[in-house]
């Protein structure tokens, strides 16, 4: 009997690591202290997908400093029915600025710059010195979006850049103030908003193994490019930036970025004082702001938002090229957090069922 049951053993347990690891058996974590299945997640996803008629979707999991789902689902080009892989990139968008904002705080540990000396003591502006408060912005006001300068110039009548108040005093989202302060680092590394990219590669991409991640376009990622589409499904043409902009030019996929999340997540690359400050709300998203109306963002710090919930402060960012729409969340307290890229416009409806999959809401 005691040799019958140890070959019983011997036979089961194979059978039980197979059931465990599985993928329709794994457990991932989620907000509320609840756990869900692979396998639920790929169907509700394709579900979702499907009403929305969203074509593609690259999306990750993060549970304690790991990725633990990851999927590249749909197609990348409807008309050559190329299906999403693992290459596929996306536009990321505004998710680009949380990644400036890191590549920032870099730059100031190495002395190459101060959060708070005024900006134009380092490159004096061209287009908005006639407004005497230039003198006042400094990396942190960009940073946290207090600069006061419009979100693109083009907002304006006139297509002008324009200063809306005293700096540092307000919240007003600003791609132009992070286009600026890219400019100034240019300056001060010696390098423009073509080969600061191998300085971002360096201090950013390679050391967070974000081995697919790209701020200027290249022929070479044609390949891999998703096709954007609007609600209708008609193709938008492709963005080929031939310079850095810092506020939305990063092409990417989830596993990928999920990386720089573990690395804020895990405080990798900077100071803890630096962390702190990064994730420290400094100034508040009015109530009326359009921001928060569609995603909840309550407060601001250097490069990333952040949204009460009934488990803690969670740290967000979205990003929309109109035809491409991303968004990522994360609770240092819980260790969870998700990242997504979808080739289409509907961002915060996806967010909505990433929230909902990590049990941030009902």
């Amino acid at each position: 009997m005691r040799f019958t049951s140890v070959r019983c053993i011997l036979i089961i347990a194979p059978i039980l690591n197979i059931l465990v690891h599985h993928p329709a058996f794994s457990q991932i974590k989620t907000l509320n202290g609840g756990v869900i299945s692979e396998q639920r997640i790929d169907q509700v996803l394709k579900d979702k997908m499907h009403s929305f008629n969203i074509p593609g979707l690259s999306v990750a999991i993060i549970n304690d400093g790991h990725i633990v789902y990851q999927r590249a689902l749909g197609v990348a080009n409807i008309t050559s029915h190329k299906n999403v892989d693992a290459q596929t990139l996306f536009e990321a968008a505004s998710l680009t600025k949380p990644i400036f904002a890191y590549f920032t705080l870099r730059m100031v540990e190495k002395g190459i710059l101060q959060l708070d000396t005024p900006l134009y003591k380092y490159l004096p502006p061209q287009d908005f010195d006639y407004d005497e408060r230039y003198k006042l912005i400094t990396a942190r006001m960009v940073l946290d979006h207090s600069s006061g300068l419009p979100n693109w110039r083009s907002d304006n009548p006139g297509m002008e850049m324009s200063i809306a108040f005293t700096p540092g005093t307000a919240f007003s989202y600003s791609g132009e103030g992070y286009y600026y302060l890219a400019k100034v680092i240019a300056h001060l590394t010696g390098t423009n908003l073509v080969s600061i990219a191998n300085l971002i590669q360096s201090e950013v991409f390679t050391p967070l193994n974000m081995r697919q991640a790209y701020i200027i376009w290249s022929d070479s990622l044609r390949q891999h490019m998703a096709i954007g589409y609007d609600e209708k499904r008609q193709p938008r043409k492709p963005w080929e930036p031939k310079v850095f902009n810092a506020a939305s030019s990063l092409f990417t996929e989830a596993g990928s970025y999920a990386n720089f999340v573990i690395a804020l997540m895990e405080e990798k690359g900077l100071t803890a004082a630096h962390f702190h400050e990064m994730l420290e709300s400094r100034i508040p998203v009015p109530v009326g702001n359009t921001i928060r109306k569609f995603f909840g963002y309550t407060g601001w710090g250097l490069g990333i938002a952040m949204r009460p919930s009934p488990y803690g402060i969670l740290y967000c960012h979205g990003g929309t090229n109109e035809d491409f729409e991303s968004g990522f969340m994360f609770s240092k307290e819980k260790q969870v957090g998700y990242v997504f890229f979808i080739n289409t416009n509907k961002g915060v409806k996806m967010g909505e069922v990433m929230d909902k999959l990590m049990g941030i809401v009902d």
